[in-house]
């Protein structure tokens, strides 16, 4: 299968013309032995679908900065490395192909990586091999082919398609991202797996919450109790349908209930189970977002987060997660990629960690007391206001030398000298 032939395949898959289940890749291994649920961890056709609620949430904020980074190429020339601006290279990140911009091909490579462990970039090139598209793949359409020789013989790409074989790509024609897998040497463990249960619980509770809204009776603060025993079946059949039909639905919460017949009244309050049963929700959101590594005023819960706080949640965000993931990146793109051009080159991403703003005014003002600063220095680095040409250093009166008070049995100057 040609080139071409090849590219109409994955572009197929890409409109759209593509369905799920044939597709599907399952990662053997990545299930536990004997475990019950979230039997869905382990098959990444599943994965991909439970990008929502919290899980899309802590990923976006992750994704949202990674897509912003700036990447840096720089060449060998002799016993330095200098910064290269133009260069084919940068040339395929600003027109990645004719579907994808550069913004796309990070994000989606983010969200993959996150929700599967793995995300797959094909490398399109020319007839010298230079690359001139990149296309990234649906993870969980990728099969890796082991190989007893190369480790990794290539890479098949199903699209889902009846009567479709699927599209085999040589191990450098695509660029394999993914997190350490402690179950599979060929595939990536996500985070999303290892939030598997609590996902599932986040999951079930909204289900349950959602159920209980759309088809409980919403009973008043009273209910109304009788010693009696109904054995009509009728007769509780018919009470039972009055109930829903009058109460059930949020529309009908909180209506007067008319009782007689021997009913008692009897408060209604929550439940132990049920008051903990919210609790449970944010405590299956906070396990959520600390797997992923995302803090709560990164993505904006404000609860008990003042600014100093959530300046310091963003610096910590950023270095202890975003970063490292930045590193991941860049190094399966100079392994795998950039192998295709003749020059010896290395890419890196910029720094993303926020200044400490308030530490940096601190220290300033410090230094300016000192009389280390000038007035306008210390007005650039408070303010970032243009010099004026006021160079004074103050010090405070009361500073004396060190030896000032001591008597070393000089005599007094004369008033002439």
């Amino acid at each position: 299968m040609n080139l071409l032939s090849r590219l109409g395949l994955v572009i197929d898959a890409f409109r759209g013309k593509a369905a799920a289940g044939p597709g599907a890749v399952v990662v053997t291994g990545a299930v536990s032995p004997g475990q019950k649920t979230a039997q869905w961890s382990g098959d990444q056709a599943e994965q991909v679908k439970h990008l929502k609620h919290w899980v899309y949430v802590a990923i976006r904020a992750i994704r949202d900065r990674v897509a912003a980074a700036k990447l840096n190429l720089t060449a060998q020339k002799g016993a330095e490395w200098v910064a290269i601006n133009d260069h084919p290279f940068l040339d395929v990140l600003d027109f990645v192909n004719p579907v994808h911009t550069r913004w796309d091909l990070w994000a989606g490579t983010v969200e993959f990586l996150e929700l599967t462990g793995n995300a797959y970039w094909y490398i399109a090139s020319d007839r010298l091999g230079v690359p001139r598209e990149i296309w990234p793949l649906h993870s969980q359409r990728v099969k890796v082919i082991p190989d007893k020789a190369r480790i990794v013989g290539g890479y098949e790409y199903s699209t889902g398609k009846s009567g479709k074989k699927p599209v085999t790509f040589e191990p450098d024609e695509v660029v394999h991202f993914k997190y350490p897998n402690p179950t599979n040497y060929f595939y990536g463990w996500s985070p999303l797996q290892a939030a598997a249960e609590a996902v599932d619980a986040h999951e079930e509770m909204l289900s349950a919450q959602t159920q209980a809204f759309r088809h409980g009776v919403q009973p008043p603060k009273m209910v109304f109790t009788t010693p009696n025993v109904i054995s009509d079946e009728k007769v509780l059949e018919r009470l039972a349908n009055r109930l829903n039909e009058k109460y059930a639905g949020t529309d009908n919460a909180q209506k007067i209930m008319v009782a007689h017949g021997g009913l008692e009244p009897k408060p209604l309050c929550l439940t132990p189970q049920e008051m903990d049963f919210l609790d449970s929700k944010r405590s299956s959101r906070d396990e959520i977002l600390a797997i992923f590594g995302t803090p709560a005023s990164v993505v904006g819960i404000s609860e008990d987060s003042n600014r100093a706080v959530a300046d310091a949640m963003e610096r910590t965000f950023t270095r202890n997660t975003v970063m490292p993931k930045l590193a991941l990146i860049a190094g399966a793109i100079q392994q795998n990629l950039l192998q295709h051009y003749p020059a010896k080159l290395r890419c890196a991403f910029e720094p993303q960690v926020p200044e400490d703003r308030e530490q940096i005014r601190a220290d300033a003002t410090a230094a300016f007391d000192r009389g280390a600063l000038t007035v306008d220095e210390l007005r650039e680095t408070l303010t970032a206001k243009a010099p004026t040409g006021d160079d004074t250093r103050y010090t405070p009166a009361n500073l004396l030398p060190v030896d000032a008070d001591r008597d070393d049995g000089a005599a007094e100057p004369d008033e002439d000298e």
